[in-house]
């Protein structure tokens, strides 16, 4: 039992911090120009919330679950990830969880976007539109070269943050979805600190607030009535 506790997250690490940022450039390669297609789903994605109808919450949960299923098939299990961690097909069946059940959600009509309440839903969008343009650059800041960055809906972090972020603007959403979102962001900031990472804060932020949001939320509703 001493044995056992006197390992640190690092001893888990598989991969060195070069490693990784190497598999990601190689990665946005690979997959180049789906990149734009990303992209036009997240705009796709936050025309539909600040303009919201009533098959917005279907059409809202789709576009997140092709984000979070594209991850689950090509980046974790499909020869990426899974070149540098045993652990990629354990993270893919996580992702693939979530895609179906952001679709299942989304059409039992528990994913529901409204014109108001702004106060959040304003906080959210903001948010998602700054992970949005700000991840392609995520390199600049921690010192990799360009094409080492995460993209939204084709990269695990930059797609969990963005999730966080709509969830923030929803006016309505299921527990169920942020079980996945939350595990992969405290496995997300254990890697990064024990890779060194100075944004390795950033993600369980994104988690805090969005499920501070949920919880004032729901609590609001209650005591409205």
């Amino acid at each position: 039992m001493e044995d056992l506790l006197s390992y640190s997250i690092s001893d888990f690490l598989m991969y060195s911090p070069d490693v990784y940022y190497r598999l990601l450039g190689r990665y946005n390669d690979a997959v180049w120009p789906m990149h734009y297609a990303a992209f036009a789903l997240s705009i796709a994605a936050a025309w539909t919330i600040y303009w919201p109808r009533r098959w917005s919450g279907p059409l809202v949960g789709l576009c997140v679950a092709l984000g979070w299923g594209w991850t689950a098939a090509v980046y974790f299990f499909y020869g990426f990830y899974a070149t540098i961690s045993w652990a990629a097909p354990y993270f893919a069946a996580l992702f693939m969880l979530e895609a179906v059940l952001l679709v299942g959600v989304g059409f039992a009509g528990k994913l529901v976007f409204e014109e108001r309440p702004r106060n959040l839903k304003l906080v959210g969008m903001v948010l998602f539109l700054l992970v949005l343009f700000l991840a392609p650059w995520s390199s600049i800041f921690e010192g990799r070269a360009l094409g080492q960055d995460e993209m939204v809906w084709l990269t695990p972090d930059a797609t969990a943050m963005a999730t966080f972020c709509l969830f923030l603007a929803a006016s309505k959403s299921h527990w169920l979805l942020y079980v996945v979102p939350i595990i992969w962001a405290a496995l997300n900031g254990a890697l990064l600190w024990a890779m060194e990472s100075p944004t390795w804060w950033l993600m369980p932020c994104f988690a805090v607030l969005a499920v501070s949001g949920a919880l004032y939320k729901c609590y609001s509703l209650h005591w409205a009535r």
